[in-house]
């Protein structure tokens, strides 16, 4: 969806571990500083054009299939 991989992150951390959460949080929070803003404007419109394809896609398909 063209968001940067460092955006996101899955930690599994256990409910006694409070000090890993702070830390991890705030590992989380600068990485995300330093990519800066995600531009989501720009985004939705590349996304709206993906969409559009891909509807084309499946509805070319649709009609072979029902045609």
């Amino acid at each position: 969806m063209g968001i940067e991989e460092h955006r996101f992150r899955l930690e599994w951390i256990s409910a006694s571990e409070g000090e890993r959460v702070k830390t991890v949080i705030n590992e989380m929070t600068e990485q995300v500083r330093v990519l800066g803003p995600l531009g989501m404007p720009n985004k939705f419109e590349e996304w709206d054009k993906e969409m559009e394809a891909l509807e084309q896609t499946v509805n070319g398909k649709e009609k072979v299939l029902h045609g």
